[in-house]
């Protein structure tokens, strides 16, 4: 998830924010309560801190 320019991941079983090394796309990177220290994954979706989408899709929930 990127938010405001921070990559953030998330546990798809908890919905918890994970932190620390985590292998991504063939690449390790480090996450933390800030983001990524590396600039992060590239990821499609990007949100704003209102919940507004700054670019990708917005899906609607079922």
């Amino acid at each position: 998830m990127k938010i405001n320019g921070n990559v953030y991941y998330m546990s798809t079983t908890s919905c918890k924010l994970v932190t620390g090394d985590l292998p991504y796309n063939g690449e390790v990177h480090t996450f933390t309560e800030n983001g990524t220290t590396d600039g992060g994954p590239y990821v499609y979706n990007e949100w704003n801190s209102n919940g507004t989408i700054r670019k990708g899709v917005k899906f609607s929930v079922r």
